[in-house]
């Protein structure tokens, strides 16, 4: 349906619904492409609108693992010189320095020098953890997780570092919240702390 609805070119879906399908229902291509449609060709002049579509397309590459395609549509997006830069030093492994470009924007960001956008804060967040997991920091991680309430990071990092006999109690616990939604990372979690 998707699919036929992308060839309609009277038919304008809204992104996040192209979103919505393509993941819920293995549409990924279909809606993809739809999206990059919408991108190369705006049917709005309303700015909210380009940018919903553009976090849609982003959060479609990324789930899909297009590393390449959720890198340069980032970098054409991106208004600050320094996720540029953290998102160039990621891609050729140069983890220490994106991570430090990352919380260098997040303080810019938080002092008010830098007026942003939620997309690319979040951006800045969500990356400063994979350069922070890539580096492997997970004493850090972990406070992060305790402090904003991660569970899923709170397991990884407890997988990783936890003192298994004094912690067993904590992750156990973080285990029972998380299994609403059985994924297979977390059934590994599931046998490994209980």
């Amino acid at each position: 349906m998707l699919e036929a609805a992308g060839k309609c070119e009277d038919l304008q879906l809204p992104p996040h619904l192209v979103k919505y399908l393509g993941l819920n229902y293995d549409a990924w291509y279909s809606g993809v492409r739809i999206l990059e449609q919408i991108e190369s060709n705006p049917v709005s002049d309303n700015p909210k609108i380009n940018e919903t579509n553009r976090d849609a397309l982003v959060e479609m590459y990324s789930t899909l693992q297009e590393d390449d395609m959720f890198y340069g549509m980032w970098r054409r997006r991106a208004k600050y010189f320094e996720t540029n830069a953290a998102l160039s030093y990621e891609q050729i492994g140069l983890w220490d320095k994106a991570l430090q470009l990352y919380e260098q924007a997040q303080i810019k960001a938080r002092s008010g020098v830098l007026p942003y956008s939620e997309s690319e804060y979040a951006l800045w967040e969500d990356n400063w953890i994979l350069c922070a997991e890539k580096l492997q920091h997970w004493d850090i991680l972990t406070e992060l997780a305790k402090h904003e309430g991660f569970t899923d990071l709170l397991l990884e990092c407890g997988w990783r570092v936890a003192d298994w006999i004094s912690d067993r109690e904590p992750l156990e616990q973080s285990v029972k919240t998380v299994m609403d939604v059985p994924t297979p990372r977390r059934q590994m979690y599931s046998i490994s702390f209980t």
